[in-house]
């Protein structure tokens, strides 16, 4: 299990962002229809899941949601 997720440019065949998760695991991630936002599900030992949502240009994280399980298993 990873907490890093790297996002690739696939035209130019490079690795563009490597984005750095404070959960334990990652499950699941999902675009916005635009590719600007990325959300990153996962869970801790510690407590409760997480969904993250990161601006994938800066590669910043704008938010972090606590989900009622100790990890995420969908993303829509």
């Amino acid at each position: 299990l990873s907490r890093r997720v790297t996002l690739l440019d696939v035209q130019a065949g490079a690795e563009r962002a490597v984005i750095m998760s404070q959960q334990d695991w990652l499950t699941r991630a999902r675009f916005s229809p635009d590719g600007r936002k990325l959300a990153i599900g996962g869970g801790s030992y510690h407590g409760a899941g997480t969904v993250e949502l990161w601006d994938t240009a800066g590669q910043a994280k704008q938010a972090e949601f606590a989900v009622k399980t100790n990890t995420v298993r969908t993303l829509v």
